[in-house]
């Protein structure tokens, strides 16, 4: 199936639209025992292990388990939030499989019941990103205002 899209756009399952119900009964953190689950699966080859590799997932629906060459390497069921994940540990020489478990229902779908059409599956854009070991991953700068000026604080 394409990534980024929609089982339902793809006629895997039916639209379903809801506006103030869940399509299961609601009995929180309880979700349904029966429900769909995609699996998507990627080949991929790499040539330089000296380097670091983080997948990111700009919007999955409803939740997803990561898979590297038959390794668990994450989980995350913000479907609306980015999910990244290092690869370094799991990624070989060579060819490695990238898997992904999506699934229809996770806990946090009790949190995402809102006005719109309900769809599941890799709705947003993957990245594979290769960068040096060292590097900066997320910086913070805060500023405060003192009677000579400005202090900067950098975490």
């Amino acid at each position: 199936m394409d990534v980024p899209s929609v089982w339902q756009a793809k006629g895997i399952e039916p639209p379903y639209y809801l506006n103030i119900r869940y399509q299961f009964k609601c009995k929180p953190p309880i979700i349904p025992d029966d429900f769909s689950v995609g699996a998507y699966r990627k080949v991929i080859e790499v040539d330089d292990t000296e380097s670091s590799y983080t997948i990111s997932f700009l919007g999955v629906a409803g939740a997803l388990a990561l898979y590297v060459n038959g390794e668990f390497a994450g989980y995350s069921e913000g479907s609306h939030n980015t999910a990244e994940f290092l690869l370094d540990k799991y990624i070989a020489p060579g060819t490695n499989e990238l898997l992904v478990l999506n699934y229809k229902w996770c806990t946090g779908t009790y949190l995402e019941c809102q006005d719109m059409f309900r769809s599941n599956g890799i709705f947003r854009d993957v990245y594979l990103t290769k960068t040096s070991k060292n590097r900066i991953d997320d910086i913070a700068i805060f500023t405060k205002k003192t009677a000579r000026g400005y202090n900067l604080t950098l975490k």
